[in-house]
């Protein structure tokens, strides 16, 4: 392993515990409590993976009902059916999710922005998390994607430290490792089951550092049509999501789809609650990610990307 993505990957841990301490229980509850209306999430890159975890979260914990959507199809939609807007963003500098939260705001929706910087700007409830001195430089999101959800973690579980919880979790993640075969490029990912978060991260991390081609199905839409896939192309691997108990329809694609792919890699959490589960299993795929990049001799801190990134990623004009 890289010595920079070694690096990233041995403070993980820390940084997480860091910001969690950091954000005051109750005042997190108070604002976060405040939401009690229909809600959008949203966000960019590795922000995206912790919106669709604020969803759940939200969802869950204040009984509203709450979609996740890109910040570009805020633009697109019917505002009139939400009353709130949340959007998670690492420096609250991204042009997406500012032409968003302008556009809701416009349409009167009240506007919350959890992130790692504290400047106010007098428009949106400004959930501000604190980082440790040391930042995380890494093409991957890898803490920057897992603070704002410990955040949410915290909120949902009432907690004043998750700091045992948090260890219990990444050291169990530590241990993912697989032997990966050079031949198969074409990662399929089973996803379903509060597993989206999870499915997400993968499919964006395995992308975005270049590791192969992920494809992601849906449980029980692979029963429609999709399975012929792996029927004409057997190489491929195959990255099985669950999150607690194993339903009928898990028994039947497990016992089935073996011949059909040259591996099939189960990552489950036991977890009895599945907000837990779900940040457990998304712990995991990222390590799963570290330890296919370790496979293939590639550094997702250090990602050898394209040459049209930079100008794609500082466009700012009409979306």
């Amino acid at each position: 392993m890289s010595k920079s993505m070694a690096y990233n990957f041995c403070l993980l841990l820390s940084r997480l515990q860091y910001c969690e301490s950091k954000m005051p229980r109750e005042e997190l509850k108070s604002i976060l409590e405040g939401i009690k209306e229909s809600c959008i999430c949203i966000g960019n890159g590795g922000s995206s993976i912790s919106s669709h975890f604020a969803k759940l979260v939200l969802e869950e914990k204040n009984g509203i009902i709450c979609t996740h959507m890109q910040p570009r199809d805020v633009l697109y939609t019917n505002l009139n059916l939400y009353k709130n807007l949340f959007a998670v963003t690492y420096r609250n500098e991204n042009h997406g999710i500012t032409s968003a939260l302008e556009r809701a705001r416009l349409n009167r929706l009240r506007t919350y922005t959890l992130t790692n910087n504290e400047k106010e700007n007098g428009l949106d409830t400004l959930l501000y998390y604190e980082t440790m001195l040391e930042k995380e430089a890494s093409f991957i999101s890898m803490a920057s994607t897992f603070m704002p959800m410990t955040i949410l973690l915290k909120y949902y579980m009432g907690n004043d430290d998750l700091s045992e919880l948090l260890d219990h979790i990444v050291t169990r993640a530590k241990k993912i490792y697989f032997d990966y075969d050079e031949e198969a490029s074409v990662i399929e990912i089973m996803s379903g089951d509060t597993t989206y978060v999870a499915s997400k991260l993968l499919e964006s991390s395995i992308t975005e550092a270049g590791l192969g081609m992920p494809i992601v199905h849906e449980k029980y839409d692979y029963c429609h049509g999709r399975s012929t896939m792996s029927y004409h192309h057997p190489n491929h691997i195959l990255v099985y999501l669950k999150n607690g108990e194993t339903t009928e329809l898990d028994y039947l694609l497990l016992n089935n789809l073996p011949s059909h792919y040259k591996e099939i890699i189960l990552l489950e959490s036991d977890e009895e609650d599945k907000i837990i589960g779900e940040y457990d299993l998304a712990m995991k795929a990222l390590y799963f990610c570290g330890s296919l990049a370790l496979a293939k001799d590639k550094d997702i801190s250090k990602v050898e990307y394209s040459p049209v990134v930079k100008q794609l990623y500082r466009y700012k004009g009409d979306l």
